[in-house]
């Protein structure tokens, strides 16, 4: 044997040697480690469950005050009248409320009322084991205490959240005529929830009992928390804890399992594992073996995915698939490069929104050229017009509807041989396969007709088409895609001029069907600013302007819940918050309509006080624009001499002293001089409004 060979062992020896022995010692300290690192996350679990359940409580216990120290609930239970019942009790209450049920009892546990839905047992076993429970209960033998209480159960062998109290005055000082109690099953969703906030699989009220009898006791260990104590069982997995929570109208305790996944546990025997195989590829290494080992294991396998990727980028065909054999991360690069191109070749083919087929997959398609030599295809282009007017005025998610709306009129109107695709944002795309001019132009037709047939928008649907097939000219997929685009173009702008007047139209009718504005109101604010404005000697460009700033300054109120805009009370903090958003809101309809872009940042600061008070900037002085100032105090003197749902009409001359205080604070001072000459000077407008 050659000394080479021979010191080469022994290295190989030694070094071997010294890799079990790093071994071991490491994976005893990973492994000390990551059992106190997974005790501490089996209380943490639990605390924070506890926590949760804690929280809930709170919350429902809140909802069981609101009701059971309630005047008028407290009257329902001494005369049972049917009004409470009708006006309070519907059974949309409880969807209202969350909750499962509300019941109410009178002294003797008899039954006044009750209101149930989505029961998981029959609705009488269900009460007659709660008034079973109810009747062995300390809490209820007497009424006459004020107190509730609130806590988890178990009915019908499904876990609830449950809580009670004596029906009482809202001063708390009457004596209880019965109870009130209300409840809400840990349902699906609840749980999902716990199990997302916790990261663990959660169950309860199940038996766990005898999953832990029936575990070996040498994997079973016992942890204290601040809550109690917990039963843990190490699994090569995952990690299994039990728990138990008091039951509200029992004695027995109700289990509570957590399942949690090792992957600390995992991870630190795949780091011993890797350890060991960077270890063992540095013996190779100083054994002379690296270069064919690293060609072997390595080079050729990146070669073989480096070959393959140039491949699919070269034919674009993404059911092509590659198998790289092992273990390690080249081959997990291989699968994982498999389900990048499974991922991608299904994406060639599902539009989310309007799930018809997307633009990646008619690429594809009109790449298959067969389409136009073979067959006689035509390409129809369709932009959906006013997109952007709807997503700017109503929201997204109504322009996502818009869309779904017009992607459903394809399909019906394409035939089975016809592919309808989103070529993307408001352009779609049908490609038609043997199909003439007249086939064709009948689709355009169907599709409009349909478009036009839709009744549930507040405007009317309209979407531009333009069509082509094969010619002289054009006798590639891209000539005729471009000539389809061209055409369709030229149709967009002969209706998208008349389709955005429309929308205007239909915005400006939405102010006075939701009675957001009167059509006096804005005559009169138009009015009166034209009149100030030439007082102010305006040019005609900026009377223009300001007649129809004054017509649409609150445009953004459509978009403004109808609760809010009509409640006939004050406003609550979040409400108002939701109130002050109608400016921005008019400020992005505004910028999305050319029509009337130029007056967008007038209605964005109408609100703004010369003080720099306002909203939404908190602009001050003459950085406000000069017709937002001026409307400003057009618009307060309209509102306060005429009748609102929230308020009484005042009489001028209050109105003329409310605006001279809060000149220099709220208006501009020479514009609030410049309205109150005028209507000194114009006494038939004074005595018209006065009469108004």
């Amino acid at each position: 044997m050659k000394i080479r060979v021979k010191v080469l062992l022994s290295a190989l020896v030694s070094l071997l040697l010294a890799l079990v022995c790093t071994l071991v010692i490491v994976r005893a300290l990973i492994v000390s480690y990551i059992e106190k690192e997974e005790i501490i996350d089996v209380r943490k679990n639990y605390q924070q469950f506890v926590a949760i359940v804690e929280r809930e409580e709170t919350a429902f216990e809140n909802i069981l005050h609101d009701w059971s120290q309630w005047d008028d609930a407290y009257q329902f239970e001494a005369d049972r009248n049917t009004e409470f019942i009708d006006t309070n009790l519907r059974p949309e209450t409880l969807n209202a409320l969350k909750i499962n049920f509300m019941i109410f009892l009178d002294k003797d546990y008899q039954i006044i009322h009750k209101n149930m839905k989505d029961m998981a047992v029959s609705e009488e076993a269900f009460v007659n084991d709660l008034l079973s429970a109810v009747k062995s209960n300390q809490f209820f033998a007497d009424p006459f205490i004020y107190k509730s209480v609130t806590g988890i159960t178990k009915l019908g062998g499904n876990p609830l959240f449950i809580s009670a109290s004596p029906v009482t005055s809202s001063d708390g000082t009457a004596p209880g005529n019965g109870f009130l109690i209300i409840g809400r099953y840990l349902d699906r969703s609840l749980r999902d929830y716990m199990e997302q906030a916790l990261q663990v699989k959660l169950q309860i009220a199940e038996n766990s009992d005898q999953e832990l009898a029936a575990a070996p006791a040498s994997k079973i260990q016992t942890v204290v928390t601040g809550n109690g104590r917990m039963q843990i069982e190490k699994h090569e997995a995952n990690i299994v804890s039990y728990a138990s929570i008091s039951d509200l109208l029992s004695s027995r305790a109700i289990p509570v399992r957590f399942e949690l996944d090792r992957e600390l546990y995992k991870n630190g025997y795949d780091a011993v594992r890797y350890f060991g195989l960077i270890f063992l590829i540095a013996i190779i290494i100083v054994a002379c073996l690296s270069i064919y080992v690293f060609d072997r294991l390595i080079t050729q396998r990146i070669r073989s995915l480096h070959n393959f990727v140039n491949n699919v980028t070269s034919s674009r065909d993404t059911t092509s698939r590659i198998a790289v054999h092992g273990k390690d991360e080249i081959s997990m690069l291989a699968v994982n490069m498999n389900k990048m191109l499974e991922e991608l070749d299904s994406s060639y083919k599902t539009d989310p929104t309007t799930t018809l087929k997307n633009r990646a997959y008619m690429e594809s398609m009109l790449k298959e050229e067969c389409y136009f030599k073979e067959y006689n295809s035509w390409l129809i282009m369709g932009d959906v017009n006013g997109l952007k007017i709807v997503n700017d005025s109503f929201g997204h998610q109504e322009g996502d509807r818009l869309l779904r709306t017009v992607g459903g009129i394809l399909k019906r109107c394409c035939s089975e041989e016809d592919i309808p695709a989103r070529w993307g944002g408001d352009e779609f795309l049908i490609l038609a396969k043997n199909a003439d001019i007249s086939y064709v132009e009948n689709m355009i037709d169907r599709i409009k007709g349909e478009c036009e047939q839709v009744l549930d928008y507040p405007f009317r649907i309209s979407i531009a088409m333009g069509s082509a097939g094969k010619d002289e000219k054009h006798f590639d997929p891209d000539a005729v895609l471009k000539l389809a685009e061209e055409r369709m173009y030229r149709n967009k702008l002969l209706e998208s001029r008349s389709t955005r007047s429309a929308i205007i139209f239909s915005l400006e009718q939405s102010l006075h069907e939701k009675h957001i504005e009167t059509e006096e109101h804005t005559k009169r604010i138009e009015q009166m600013c034209l009149q100030i404005g030439k007082s102010l000697a305006l040019s005609q460009e900026e009377l223009d302007e300001l007649a129809l700033l004054g017509v649409l300054h609150d445009i953004g109120k459509i978009a403004i819940p109808e609760a809010v805009l009509l409640k006939p009370d004050k406003l609550t903090a979040e409400e108002w918050e939701i109130m002050k958003t109608h400016t921005e809101i008019g400020y992005r309809i505004a910028s999305s309509t050319p029509e009337l872009a130029y007056i967008a940042n007038e209605i964005l600061y109408h609100h703004e006080r010369f003080d720099g008070t306002g909203y939404p900037h908190g602009l001050a002085g003459k950085s406000i624009p000069k017709l937002s100032r001026l409307l400003a105090i057009v618009d307060s003197f309209d509102v306060m001499t005429h009748d609102r749902i929230y308020k009484r009409a005042m009489s001028v001359q209050s109105a003329v002293q409310e605006l001279k205080q809060c000149s220099g604070t709220q208006f501009d001072p020479e514009m609030v001089d410049a309205f109150l000459k005028l209507l000194e000077e114009n006494a038939f407008q004074m005595n018209d409004c006065e009469q108004q």
